[in-house]
């Protein structure tokens, strides 16, 4: 209902006219924003039009204070789809964009720099006058003018839209009904059933069923979410548990693309089962697929709050543990190091369990092997303790560099977990903010005693960040150095 109201509000305000819409947007701005949070991503995406059809109309103005509420996400595909509104062919938009260009002032331009500068204040940036689009014939000449004068963006270089990770909430009739005659009937009907024979029967049926599917590609989604309902991740027979992993892995592995939000789904569950003995190894199994199919940042990254939340140590213990084989198969070019470390730092380290400890100290000693000893300098507050066992561990991992080729590879991009530093993938801190005007003008300072802080000051800076620092704001430092 909500996703189809907002349909016609869209085109409500699409077929009215300009001075109608700056009477009524004042009421359905606010409620298309809140929208733009709804669970549902078909009521999501009706929002998104509809407040694209308002600036596309009347401009940003009546969006400007919402906006600030927006998270870079939503800012961004609200950016892009103003844009790509904007950039379709039309007669009035060509003779505006011409009248523009050649400092005409009619009404017609400025209706096209009102459209232009929508996109603009979304992104922060000015807008850039295009070249004047022109009939069909001169197609050619249009390309090269863009070209030259800095027009729009190629089709190559569009930004791809972030993946909706979180997964919406879906009844166990709605699942059954989108399944149609993909899995049969009576199997959907036996993984209901309170006798753990009949269910373990009906996971085989299914299995075998999915593994008959030709086009899977299209149903993984719904699969997922077939069986974290039935049986469930709640499900206490053990060898209904491991079918039902093994099914999960199965698809994960055979799907050209698995969604994200099939792994923010299934998560949960499978650190459970990496803490039971019984299911470890399918479990494990199972993340790693997961891994190749998405990349083992975005694992590591929500790993981070289950394991550290979770009331049972084992998840954390045990999860620690499949990390190790995770950086042995993938390598670490695919992690952001510094939040690992700072993991291994404030939530294995500290915990009050030996077996947890124990799996820090071997995840921070295969780290060792990829990273070589200068991950040593992010560990230096760590207890005496901890460190005489760590540094055992560095012994049994010796650094290996370039040598240290990863066992597995990723399928998909995996851009969103690639890190930020150094060519050791190791974190570098932006010191542009400690490098003050003020410390860079007592470098000048005729009193030696000064000049001697400043220097003092700038070893303290370079020791806070290990000594591993971005390029940037290092010019003017280099310069008052000298």
């Amino acid at each position: 209902v909500r996703s189809l109201t907002l349909n016609w509000v869209t085109f409500c305000f699409k077929t009215s006219t300009k001075s109608i819409i700056q009477k009524v947007h004042k009421e359905y701005v606010p409620i298309c924003m809140e929208c733009l949070n709804d669970g549902t991503p078909e009521v999501r995406d009706a929002a998104f039009a509809a407040l694209t059809a308002v600036a596309k109309s009347v401009g940003m103005r009546p969006l400007e204070r919402s906006l600030e509420k927006l998270d870079d996400v939503r800012r961004k595909k609200l950016n892009d789809m103003i844009g790509s509104s904007e950039s379709g062919p039309s007669g009035g938009g060509s003779s505006a964009a011409a009248q523009t260009s050649s400092g005409g002032a009619s009404e017609a331009s400025g209706n096209s720099f009102v459209k232009r500068s929508a996109a603009s204040m979304l992104s922060g940036k000015r807008p850039v006058q295009a070249a004047p689009a022109s009939k069909k014939g001169a197609s050619t000449k249009v390309a090269t003018n863009k070209k030259a004068d800095g027009g729009g963006p190629p089709k190559s270089t569009k930004v791809v839209e972030p993946e909706d990770v979180e997964p919406s909430e879906m009844s166990l009739e709605e699942i059954e009904s989108r399944l149609g005659s993909l899995i049969q009937v009576d199997t959907i009907s036996q993984l209901k059933s309170s006798v753990w024979k009949e269910r373990l029967e009906a996971i085989s049926s299914l299995k075998e069923q999915v593994e008959g599917i030709q086009e899977l590609d299209q149903s993984v989604e719904i699969l997922i979410r077939l069986l974290c309902a039935v049986p469930g991740w709640s499900e206490k027979n053990v060898q209904v548990q491991q079918q039902t992993i093994e099914v999960i892995s199965y698809i994960a592995s055979t799907a050209s693309k698995f969604p994200k939000k099939c792994v923010v789904m299934c998560l949960l569950g499978l650190s459970e089962r990496v803490a039971d003995i019984k299911t470890r190894a399918q479990a494990m199994k199972c993340l790693t697929t997961f891994s190749e199919a998405v990349g083992p940042g975005f694992i590591f990254e929500r790993l981070y709050k289950i394991m550290k939340e979770h009331k049972n140590p084992k998840v954390l213990s045990e999860g620690i543990l499949w990390m190790v084989t995770a950086v042995e198969d993938f390598g670490v070019s695919h992690l952001k190091l510094k939040d690992l470390i700072d993991f291994c730092k404030d939530t294995g380290l500290q915990s009050s369990a030996a077996a947890t400890r124990n799996a820090t100290i071997k995840l921070i000693g295969v780290l060792h092997k990829f990273i070589g000893p200068d991950i040593k300098g992010f560990l230096v507050d760590v207890k005496p303790a901890l460190l005489s066992a760590l540094d055992a561990e560095y012994e049994k991992n010796p650094y290996e560099g370039p040598a240290a080729a990863p066992k597995k590879t990723v399928k998909a991009s995996d851009s969103s977990s690639m890190p930020v530093g150094g060519s050791d993938g190791l974190p570098r801190e932006d010191i542009s903010g400690k490098v003050t005007p003020t410390l860079l003008k007592n470098f000048e300072s005729p009193d030696w005693k000064i000049r001697l802080e400043s220097i003092e000051a700038v070893n303290k800076i370079l020791d806070e960040a290990n000594k591993r620092i971005q390029p940037t704001g290092t010019g003017e430092l280099f310069g008052a150095l000298r």
